[in-house]
């Protein structure tokens, strides 16, 4: 019994997926921010993939290992800048996705965080970065399928954080959403926007009464201003709006439905608007 209640005593842990080396600063300064607010043990993970012929045994002494060895090491001493004390672990598998979801099961993780670089998409290199983009869109529909923990996706255009902006979207889980702003908030001071975009025929009137009710359920309405956008496109219309800030903070809009991450919306926004984006999946329920 007594081992049994020192295993439930234990820290929460935020698995930190880390791929490219450009990343590893933003996410640990982010990971920094959630450790400090809710007190998460943060382990940083690197995934290694190997080919169907190869055993995943013999991989170990891989130069990719290797290398992956150095990135963690690099997350290490960059998390010490920031006050985290971070563990480091390669994971073997035969893709990407399955190494995280093995990693979030050998960690015993309660919360995943993975980044991806969207800076600069407008010069030559544009339509590659958009096809990576997209490949890793993909790896993360399948890790947010198979994980069974809360997911963050950053996507990282801006470095301040001096504005947010949370869309509050149909059928929204707000509780990961607001974990995140808050942990944000204790960290320094920030200008906060709750918005809901409606088509023009909406009553605008009730639609704020029901932003305000949903916010105080939730017990986020006093960390910020809330707004309806009228539109005729109001996926537009919160692109744009996101463009004013310096980051959005985006939950997943349908979390029991399987075939899309995140909703239509949320992609939208996470991809077009020139803020960087915290995409928040909660973990399914089905």
């Amino acid at each position: 019994m007594a081992r049994e209640d020192k295993r439930d005593e234990r820290p929460p842990i935020l698995l930190v997926g880390v791929a490219n080396p450009a990343t590893v600063p933003d996410l640990m300064g982010l990971a920094a921010k959630l450790s400090a607010y809710h007190g998460y043990q943060v382990v940083a993970t690197h995934i290694v993939t190997v080919p169907e012929q190869m055993q995943l045994s013999a991989a170990r002494s891989s130069p990719e290992v290797a290398a992956g060895t150095r990135l963690l090491q690099q997350a290490i001493c960059q998390g010490a800048e920031v006050g985290l004390n971070v563990r480091g672990v390669v994971e073997v598998a035969r893709e990407v996705h399955e190494g995280l979801i093995s990693a979030v099961k050998s960690q015993k993780a309660d919360l995943m965080l993975v980044g991806y670089s969207a800076a600069d998409t407008e010069d030559a290199r544009a339509q590659a970065r958009d096809k990576a983009e997209r490949i890793f869109d993909r790896i993360m529909y399948r890790v947010a399928r198979g994980a069974g923990i809360d997911l963050i996706v950053a996507k990282f255009r801006r470095l301040a954080t001096g504005s947010i902006m949370v869309p509050v979207l149909r059928g929204l889980n707000l509780p990961v959403s607001g974990m995140v702003l808050r942990a944000l908030l204790a960290a320094g001071d920030a200008e906060v926007l709750f918005v809901r975009a409606v088509e023009p025929d909406a009553d605008i009137e009730e639609q704020k009464q029901d932003l305000d009710r949903v916010l105080a359920e939730h017990d986020l309405i006093e960390l910020g201003d809330a707004e309806i956008v009228s539109a005729p496109d109001p996926r537009a219309a919160l692109i744009e709006r996101a463009s004013e800030y310096d980051m959005a903070i985006i939950g997943a809009e349908r979390p029991t439905i399987v075939d899309a991450v995140f909703g239509n919306i949320a992609e939208r926004v996470a991809s077009e608007a020139s803020c960087s984006a915290l995409l928040v999946r909660a973990a399914r329920k089905c």
